[in-house]
């Protein structure tokens, strides 16, 4: 991970995580979310690279959009499609280089 969360020495928040638009500290909520992107997207760029400059997951053919009773999920077919939230989706995440424009 790039940003360190953690002191390690004393084991307390190295710098206090802001809202850009609020100027209020980010909720825990939002930092797991932002790890989880950093972790996922990780490794689809280290196996795949980066795809286009500008060009976002909502453009791509690899993404799938599913429905499950009344909630829309978002998965891409090459990261690993499962029935739970550790393959849950971003449309808004930066293509990796497997990106292939919608038909």
């Amino acid at each position: 991970m790039g940003d360190q969360l953690f002191d390690l020495q004393f084991g307390r928040p190295a710098r206090e995580m802001v809202s850009k638009r609020t100027g209020k500290p980010l909720s825990k909520r939002t930092l797991a979310a932002r790890a989880l992107e950093q972790q996922r997207l990780g490794k689809m760029h280290g196996l795949h690279g980066h795809g286009p400059e500008g060009q976002t997951c909502k453009n791509c053919d690899h993404l799938l959009r599913s429905r499950f009773h009344d909630s829309k999920y978002l998965k891409c077919e090459l990261y690993g499609v499962t029935r739970c939230e550790s393959s849950d989706w971003r449309a808004k995440w930066p293509a990796c280089g497997k990106f292939q424009e919608v038909a």
